[in-house]
């Protein structure tokens, strides 16, 4: 059986008593420590990942990240102990690039967050809350 990939995840092959429980994301990168504001946050590799483990100097805010696509899933982990704060509908991060929430959401330490694209819209959206 072959791999199956995509830009956002791959689905390794595995038995059949295991395919109703099992979901395999590939794609895991650890940028380099944030140390300034981000604003259309592009780190190596993205292209490729589903899931940014992430880490900052001090309280920093990401205001876009780029690479959406319709459906595209994005798992951001904060590895680090300070705060990363993903701003709301910034304009320092171009349209297409920007998150589409309630209110800035703030990923402490230790907490994770999913967000997916929305191309009708051109937002990420959180799917969920941090935790």
């Amino acid at each position: 059986m072959s791999k199956l990939a995509c830009p956002s995840f791959s689905v390794a092959p595995i038995s059949a008593a295991d395919a109703a429980t099992t979901m395999v994301l590939a794609g895991i990168i650890s940028p380099a420590q944030i140390q300034a504001d981000q604003h259309d946050y592009n780190p190596a590799n993205l292209a490729t990942a589903s899931t940014l483990r992430l880490s900052s100097d001090t309280t920093r805010n990401i205001t876009g990240i780029v690479g959406g696509a319709n459906g595209r899933m994005l798992i951001l982990h904060n590895i680090g102990g300070f705060s990363i704060v993903l701003t709301n509908q910034d304009a320092l991060s171009a349209f297409q690039n920007r998150f589409r929430f309630s209110a800035n959401l703030t990923l402490a330490s230790f907490q994770s967050l999913m967000i997916q694209y929305d191309a009708t819209s051109q937002w990420w959206r959180a799917v969920g809350s941090p935790a």
